[in-house]
């Protein structure tokens, strides 16, 4: 059996009920993770990963409890990414031992009923500071009036000078004139 289900043999054995949250292929994924965070007051695993960050954003009281589940590389056989990146599995795997994310993140490394909220870590660690309100985000991407004559003009004087040249060179053509360009 795998080792990340350690910890779901636990749940079930004392009738705790749990759920996947996520699927690597499931584009709502984040949204559904999201929702489900929100809705409990704790979150426990046996492993590190991104769930560690998004449950403490959601404002889940976060623990890494149990037998810890170090991945391996078997657990990454049929990985598209590190089948093509066998050094960087390498160097991943050997930052997600026990150790060096005791090392890292021991504050998690609590039983689940002394776990505290890390509202503040999460927020930096995911980047709050940066996000953008949809009016920024529009501007940059040039989603607002201003940005769509900005490009309606530059497709359209584009095309035109590409239409000119295409003329311009049949018009030296047939006046016997080598044209450049």
């Amino acid at each position: 059996m795998c080792r990340q289900w350690l910890l779901v043999e636990a749940f079930e054995k004392y009738n705790i009920p749990w759920i996947i949250g996520a699927n690597v292929f499931d584009k709502n994924a984040l949204i559904r993770m999201s929702r489900i965070f929100k809705s409990f007051e704790f979150m426990t695993t046996n492993t590190i990963g991104s769930h560690v960050l998004y449950a403490a954003y959601s404002g889940c009281k976060v623990s890494i409890y149990g037998k810890f589940a170090e991945y391996s590389e078997e657990d990454f056989l049929n990985d598209p990414y590190y089948s093509v990146n066998p050094l960087i599995l390498k160097e991943n795997l050997l930052g997600s031992t026990e150790k060096k994310i005791r090392e890292k993140y021991n504050c998690f490394f609590v039983h689940p009923k002394k776990a505290v909220q890390k509202l503040i870590w999460a927020k930096e660690q995911i980047g709050e500071k940066n996000k953008k309100t949809i009016d920024d985000l529009a501007d940059l991407l040039g989603w607002n009036t201003k940005g769509q004559i900005f490009l309606y003009c530059y497709f359209f004087f584009s095309k035109l000078i590409r239409i000119s040249k295409r003329l311009l060179k049949r018009i030296l053509s047939f006046s016997g004139l080598a044209c450049v360009g």
